[in-house]
């Protein structure tokens, strides 16, 4: 796909979670760096919960804990880390993310569960608003994505977790060609989401030339100087640094 393809698809897709966050307040959209737990709020009540060395089991348990849900099915593969989970039934959802990789990289997380929620569930939510044929009610639907650390951590050097580890799991994502291409598609939209192309292109206008983009886009966004460099490689302002699947790693 055309990098320009992407960009605009990503914003495409995420504009009807930010037309939620403008009704409640502009500023929510307009302002940098972006308070993204609030803007996924203004389209559903949204729980977020972080949590160091995040894993399988403990999704579980705070699920039934602290808001009454059995999940125990999520351990049906055995209790594995986790770097990002989203659970939603009817008009709720909890987000996890896991604090250990840093601040830049759990809040990429959240705009990556986010992203899922925006592209997957609220269309899928909105279309189960609507009345059937007889007019029966119908059960709230279910909606859950699992995002252990190899979907974005495959190929970071040094790893965090052992390499091995995180080859699996990429491998089993990459397995599944409709999971690795919503992946791709959360990725792009978290991406968008953090740092619109169509504000880093203003921003790297207002500066005269010879400014250091990078710093310029870090201090505005938000970001790590890693973080910066990549997503101006990604819109073609830079060459791209080593491989990675997350965008905004520290």
């Amino acid at each position: 796909m055309s990098a320009q393809w992407k960009h605009r698809k990503a914003e495409e897709q995420l504009e009807p979670m930010l037309r939620s966050a403008t009704k409640l307040d502009p500023e929510l959209v307009t302002t940098y760096p972006r308070a993204v737990k609030d803007i996924l709020c203004a389209s559903l009540p949204v729980a977020f919960e972080s949590h160091r060395g995040l894993t399988s089991a403990a999704i579980v348990e705070v699920l039934g804990d602290v808001y009454g849900v059995d999940h125990r099915e999520l351990l049906e593969d055995g209790d594995t880390p986790m770097a990002g989970y989203t659970f939603a039934r009817g008009a709720v959802a909890v987000v996890f993310s896991d604090s250990q990789y840093g601040e830049g990289f759990e809040r990429f997380t959240v705009a990556h569960e986010a992203a899922h929620i925006a592209v997957e569930y609220l269309p899928a939510l909105r279309r189960a608003a609507q009345p059937d044929l007889f007019g029966a009610p119908k059960a709230p639907i279910l909606f859950a994505r699992r995002d252990p650390p190899g979907h974005f951590l495959a190929g970071r050097d040094p790893t965090p977790i052992g390499s091995s580890d995180l080859a699996r799991q990429y491998e089993r994502l990459r397995a599944d060609r409709n999971a690795l291409l919503r992946e791709i598609i959360a990725n792009a939209c978290a991406a968008e989401l953090i740092a619109p192309h169509r504000e880093v292109r203003s921003v790297l206008r207002s500066f005269a030339p010879g400014t250091d983009g990078v710093d310029a886009i870090q201090a505005h966004f938000g970001l790590s100087r890693r973080a910066a460099q990549v997503r101006l490689a990604d819109l073609g302002y830079a060459s791209h640094p080593p491989q990675h699947l997350s965008l905004f790693l520290e």
